[in-house]
């Protein structure tokens, strides 16, 4: 049995200047190496779960177990030091006036040598493709860059576990892509656990598992093509499946061979190509 990254047992939390719960009675195991996505529309309370994962948020309850050990204010720091994570908004976590410097931040929090830091960091940023823009300010940059750098800090650190919220969200499909081709090369190269939160379906096609959770609570969990199938409860939560499962279901049904794993559109159009 692999370690246990994530463990979370019937968890419930409010906001104090709310009266009803965010998040309602959560049971969840992440294990490591898995990539999961946790879906649901705004409002559901994917980000309140994340931020209560990695401490943002206190759990007073003391129900989070990351990395075997419980979150909470005394060991917080420890945890987070294993965990990278992107948020929405790139700017959030800029702290320094170059690329270089930003990137290199957590490294030199660690302690590492400058010859090692300086390998990681033209790695990491050649990874995102902004190693061009190394002694360029932060605050230069365009919103696709800014998320680019921002995942490179979190590459150059090689955490144990990725946390993406909403990372993605903000930018143009084809940046969209590149980020998550670059966290699935770093996932399958080094058995990184990912655990990405969005409110687009798309982005979830490379999961080992899907949860979906509407109004704080978790209405269910499933491989990608299982939950995908499940035109109701997606249809219940304002959510569809994916164009491009839709597109091989219906070829199937008329017959047409295709391979089995679900397909992002780039290998669709591939094999539609060897059809022709």
């Amino acid at each position: 049995m692999t370690e246990k990254i994530i463990e979370i047992k019937n968890l419930t939390y409010h906001y104090p200047e709310k009266n009803q719960n965010s998040l309602k009675k959560i049971n969840l195991t992440i294990h490591q190496g898995e990539w999961v996505s946790l879906i649901g529309a705004n409002g559901s309370g994917k980000s309140t779960l994340a931020k209560l994962i990695v401490g943002l948020l206190e759990d007073k309850s003391k129900q989070i177990q990351v990395f075997g050990k419980t979150m909470n204010l005394e060991n917080g720091n420890e945890l987070r030091a294993q965990i990278g994570m992107v948020f929405q908004n790139p700017e959030n976590q800029f702290v320094s006036s170059t690329v270089l410097d930003d990137v290199a931040f957590g490294l030199e929090n660690q302690g590492m040598s400058r010859e090692k830091m300086n390998t990681r960091v033209h790695e990491a940023l050649r990874a995102v493709e902004m190693e061009n823009f190394i002694n360029h300010a932060p605050s230069q940059l365009s919103g696709g860059q800014k998320q680019r750098v921002a995942l490179a800090g979190v590459l150059a650190q090689r955490p144990k576990l990725i946390i993406l919220d909403e990372a993605t969200s903000m930018l143009d499909t084809t940046t969209r892509g590149k980020i998550l081709k670059v966290v699935r090369k770093l996932h399958e190269s080094q058995n990184t656990t990912v655990l990405a939160i969005t409110h687009d379906i798309n982005e979830t096609m490379w999961s080992d598992r899907i949860i979906l959770l509407n109004k704080g609570e978790i209405l269910t969990q499933a491989e990608p093509r299982q939950l995908y199938s499940q035109a109701e409860l997606l249809n219940r939560c304002g959510l569809t499946a994916p164009l491009t499962y839709q597109v091989q279901q219906a070829l199937t049904k008329r017959d047409i061979a295709l391979p089995q794993q679900y397909l992002d559109e780039e290998e669709l159009i591939k094999q539609l190509w060897k059809l022709n």
